[in-house]
């Protein structure tokens, strides 16, 4: 009983705040609460367009700078270019000359293991060379088709526990 009474108040309470609040947000007579803060909000918007522009004019000026810097430096890199200097992607302006004492020897070369081939046999000719199937007997293709015969192993004959298992695995 006590909980419904105290929660029945503070329902009563929270609406009638809120009904206060709402009149005097939205009443007449809020001394022209709105307008003020319309107006704030314009003056704000219009300080921060010019802020905007002066940040986008610098910036601009900025880049400029930047570009005539960089053309700059690629005249200088022109006049000391080859004539023949051509714009690739992913291009280097480095060049990896080896040392030729030490291109003679690979590094990290191992030798190569022995091996029986003796090369190939040039002399085998057409005739030599088995190139004709038989046609198959029905006994012979049941042999081939016949499923293998397998056993079981006898070390694994029954199913493992849990236990079992555990005990391989320590």
């Amino acid at each position: 009983m006590m909980t419904k009474i105290y929660l029945t108040v503070n329902i009563i309470c929270a609406v009638y705040i809120l009904y206060r609040l709402w009149f005097f947000l939205f009443r007449r007579k809020a001394e022209g609460l709105w307008d003020r803060l319309y107006r704030w909000a314009r003056i704000i918007r219009i300080m921060m367009w010019r802020w905007h522009k002066i940040r986008m004019v610098a910036k601009a000026e900025r880049r400029k700078r930047r570009t005539v810097r960089n053309q700059k430096k690629k005249k200088e890199a022109a006049a000391v270019a080859p004539s023949t200097y051509c714009e690739v992607i992913g291009k280097t302006k480095s060049v990896y000359i080896p040392d030729p004492k030490k291109a003679k020897e690979p590094v990290r070369s191992e030798p190569l293991p022995e091996s029986d081939f003796i090369g190939e046999d040039d002399d085998i000719s057409a005739d030599d060379v088995d190139d004709i199937l038989e046609p198959m007997d029905e006994e012979d293709l049941q042999k081939l088709m016949e499923p293998g015969l397998s056993e079981a192993d006898p070390d694994f004959s029954q199913a493992m526990t849990y236990d079992d298992i555990n005990n391989m695995v320590a």
